[in-house]
């Protein structure tokens, strides 16, 4: 993968929402429409948004996680656009063929979390047996896992699941649902049917690559229908569990998918990657490479950009672990754009002749403990205002223009640009290996943004959600406007009035 600068937007007038088109690409959640194909997917490469396709540059350029589950899920057959007619999206198509008995009986089940170690020594020595053995847990646990999303997604308010961006999104659940649930009880002897298995897989993450920016639009359709600035908690934490399960889907799969892919090429596997996870993991390395990737896009929209210092604490050398790169340059990315663009509007952004060094640098220093990999990415953009510091996490939560609904349609042009998905998913992430993600302002001054990963592979577990309401009896409710507040509350949760029926 490569940046495609004939496919990149004019320069806009916020940096995010030019910059969150990348992220979005380059983390699963925009097709691989969006940025030009050529740099191979089964080895890690770096390519800088200037060089052909077929030639990867060293190492200090652009970093594109190429065995991360974006590559995996979006490479393997042609994306369809959103553009053309947004609507063919949501006109009638029949309700896959899963009975409510069927949903509920995979639902009831519990998810079984692994830790990065499992991942990592399961598929240490790929062959057949190894991906037989993926297949026959996969085969048991995805059922278990997708059924428990599209309840969740049931468990909305009415008004929000009614929305055909989201009742779209419930029937692809449904669908994966349903393809899996048809493999299951096949013995997986044969390479047949491990390769109509991973086919299934592949398929998976294809479908569900634009889930994210439809989910948005879902919501944003409701906000703007009932009147509303924000979103309620309970919509806060469905988006939490819902981007928490949906990350630990995409790893399994694209675990099991690289797995194949190694056992089918003819030559040996590069031994520092497991899948997408690699052993020897440099988060210096990564850094590196998002702060040359966010200066080139704070350039190309302010004309200059402040510079990047990534600064190692530990002195015995690099610091190095085992992690899945695409994550963690995923959170790297949007911490970095974020201090770029505050760093330029803070001191002023008429600099067309003035060089980025009259900028303060911004600064990431890496160090590594016992217990932790830490990362802190610190600015001099003015900080945040402390009655912001409590929405920096909510979802839909930005300062950037919100664009129209339409714009949501076309996946090649920035669908979640200036809608406030960056800093929530970047915790998603940190979260989902048993890290955090925690940000300290000094208004006036600057950000300092704390990223804490756990070192020891036994702490790498993943954190599943905890789906027991679903198993509830619950009332329909619907997501209003409160009529005694103004357009800055988020509303509230009720029951349909006779009225609304």
């Amino acid at each position: 993968l490569s940046l495609n600068k004939k496919r990149q937007p004019p320069p806009t007038t916020n940096i995010s929402m030019f910059l969150s088109t990348r992220v979005s690409a380059l983390c699963g959640l925009m097709p691989r429409s969006a940025l030009r194909s050529g740099c191979p997917g089964s080895e890690r490469h770096f390519c800088t948004a200037s060089s052909p396709p077929s030639a990867p540059s060293p190492r200090g350029s652009v970093y594109i996680p190429p065995r991360s589950s974006v590559a995996t899920a979006v490479s393997l057959q042609p994306q369809r656009s959103f553009a053309a007619s947004s609507n063919s999206w949501f006109r009638a198509r029949p309700r896959p063929h899963v009975s409510e008995e069927v949903l509920n009986h995979w639902a009831k089940f519990t998810a079984t979390p692994l830790t990065l170690g499992e991942m990592q020594d399961f598929g240490l020595e790929p062959d057949l047996d190894t991906v037989r053995e993926s297949a026959l847990f996969l085969m048991n646990e995805i059922p278990v896992r997708l059924s428990q999303m599209a309840k969740d997604l049931e468990c909305l308010p009415a008004n929000l699941f009614a929305t055909d961006p989201v009742r779209l999104v419930h029937g692809w659940y449904l669908t994966s649902l349903s393809e899996f649930i048809n493999m299951h009880g096949k013995e997986m002897k044969t390479k047949e049917e491990l390769d109509a298995f991973t086919t299934v897989v592949r398929n998976t993450l294809t479908r569900h690559a634009p889930v994210v920016p439809m989910l948005t639009r879902g919501i944003l359709q409701v906000k703007e229908e009932i009147g509303v600035d924000k979103i309620p908690p309970a919509i806060t934490h469905f988006l939490d569990r819902f981007h928490m399960s949906r990350i630990a889907i995409r790893m399994l799969l694209s675990q099991h998918s690289e797995m194949w892919v190694d056992v089918s090429a003819s030559e040996k596997p590069n031994s520092d990657w497991v899948g997408i996870i690699e052993r020897n993991c440099k988060p210096a390395d990564i850094a590196r490479d998002a702060a040359v990737n966010a200066s080139n896009l704070c350039m190309q929209v302010y004309a200059s950009t402040p510079q990047v210092d990534v600064i190692q604490a530990n002195k015995l050398g690099d610091v190095c672990f085992s992690y899945v790169p695409s994550h963690l340059y995923h959170i790297i990315f949007e911490l970095l754009k974020n201090s770029l663009r505050a760093t330029v509007e803070h001191h002023g952004v008429d600099y067309p002749a003035v060089s980025h060094r009259d900028f303060p640098r911004v600064k990431v220093i890496i160090s590594q403990g016992e217990h932790d990999v830490s990362i802190k990415v610190a600015d001099q953009g003015g900080g945040i205002a402390r009655a912001h510091m409590r929405n920096l996490f909510d979802y839909l939560f930005t300062t950037a223009p919100t664009p129209d609904l339409d714009t949501l349609s076309d996946m090649n042009h920035a669908p979640l640009a200036g809608l406030g998905y960056g800093l929530p998913l970047s915790r998603v992430y940190a979260n989902y290996f048993g890290g955090d993600l925690k940000l300290v302002s000094l208004e006036g001054y600057g950000t300092d943004a704390y990223v804490h990963l756990n070192y020891a592979q036994e702490q790498k577990r993943e954190q599943l959600p905890s789906y027991s309401h679903i198993h509830q009896p619950r009332e329909e409710v619907v997501w209003e406007k409160d009529p005694n507040s103004n357009k800055n509350s988020a509303g509230h949760l009720s029951k349909p009035s006779k009225s609304s029926n």
